[in-house]
C-alpha cells in the first residue's frame, strides 16, 4: 500500500502551512514536530464541527419560535414583519440594480397580492421607513413613497 506523501521542497512548505495554520501555531511552538501539529489541527476542526453543529441546532430551535415572515399567512403577520418583508423586497431590488429601490402605496398592496388597504399600506410604509436603510419622504411629484438605498 503506498500513500502519496510530498517529496519537494515546495510541497512540504504548503503541508507545512496548512497544518499549522489550522493548528492555530506560527510554526515555532512544535519546534517542527509535523506530528504535534498535526493532531492540534485535527482536535481544532473536530471542535469547529461540534460548534457548527451546536450553532445548527440553536438555529432551528430560533426558526421554530420565530418562522420566517415571508413563509407565513398574510393573517399572520404583524405589522414589523410585514415591514421586515417589505424592506427585504426592497433590498433585493436595490442590489440587483443601482443599489436603490422605491416603491409607493401600490407597490406594496402589490407584494401582498392586494391584501392591505391603501391607508394600511401608508402605515407598513411609515414602519418600514424605521429600518435600516429606509426612508419615507414625498417624491417631486407629491407622492409619498418610501426608499431604500444600501450602503
Amino acid at each position: 500500500m503506498s500513500t502519496t506523501q510530498p517529496t519537494t521542497g515546495p510541497e512540504q512548505a504548503a503541508v507545512r502551512k496548512v497544518i499549522y495554520r489550522l493548528a492555530e501555531l506560527d510554526g515555532t511552538e512544535c519546534n517542527d514536530d509535523m506530528i504535534t501539529a498535526a493532531n492540534e489541527a485535527l482536535k481544532n476542526v473536530e471542535e469547529l464541527a461540534r460548534r457548527v453543529e451546536s450553532l445548527e441546532a440553536q438555529i432551528e430551535t430560533l426558526e421554530e419560535r420565530a418562522p420566517d415572515p415571508t413563509q407565513m399567512e398574510y393573517d399572520e403577520l404583524e405589522k414589523p414583519d410585514k415591514a421586515t418583508i417589505i424592506r427585504s423586497k426592497l433590498k433585493g431590488e436595490a442590489e440587483a440594480t443601482n443599489g436603490r429601490a422605491k416603491a409607493e402605496y401600490k407597490d406594496i398592496i402589490r407584494m401582498f397580492d392586494g391584501y392591505p388597504s391603501a391607508g394600511h399600506a401608508y402605515d407598513l410604509m411609515e414602519a418600514t421607513a424605521e429600518l435600516d436603510g429606509c426612508n419615507y419622504s414625498q417624491a417631486p411629484d407629491g407622492t409619498k413613497r418610501l426608499t431604500y438605498k444600501a450602503d
